[in-house]
């Protein structure tokens, strides 16, 4: 809905830089959510990359991620401070920390 209101100007929000999504949701699953992004939010926000931060440790989820292009990371819970690093040191963040 945040998304949608951006585009259509109800929202002068800021845009989000880092998205952490997790498979298991309601109402909309995160391949639901990256569905819907990749095809009507992604060519409007380039910009915004995606974590996913997921209890699902399944090799195809981690597969199946990365067929998405906003998808930078594939993160099983816990989240852990060498992960942080690694968001940080990623090439589409990096700028931000420095």
């Amino acid at each position: 809905e945040y998304f949608e209101q951006l585009v259509s100007g109800e929202e002068t929000g800021l845009v989000p830089d880092l998205i952490f999504l997790d498979i298991n949701m309601p109402i909309m699953n995160g391949w639901d959510f990256l569905d819907e992004f990749s095809v009507r939010f992604e060519p409007e926000f380039p910009e915004t990359k995606i974590c996913m931060l997921t209890s699902s440790v399944d090799p195809r989820d981690k597969q199946q991620a990365f067929y998405y292009s906003s998808v930078i990371a594939f993160i099983s819970k816990p989240l852990r401070s060498e992960e942080i690093v690694m968001l940080r040191n990623h090439k589409s963040l990096k700028h931000f920390f420095q």
